[in-house]
């Protein structure tokens, strides 16, 4: 083993896996949502930011 290799302990192994099952979740259900939309891909991303930080300015 590499001394610069990091070795993860099993739990946080688990909960990234999962973190990134979620992620590829919801890219793929965004990427439905724009495509029902007719609208681009990085559009609809950068329509959902937009809308994310204009929630979190009103609170």
């Amino acid at each position: 083993m590499n001394p610069t290799d990091k070795v993860v302990p099993k739990d946080q192994q688990q909960n990234t896996t999962a973190e990134i099952e979620a992620i590829a979740a919801m890219t793929k259900a965004a990427r439905g949502d724009a495509a029902r939309l007719g609208l681009k891909f990085e559009a609809y991303l950068l329509d959902m930011a937009v809308t994310a930080l204009s929630e979190h300015l009103k609170k």
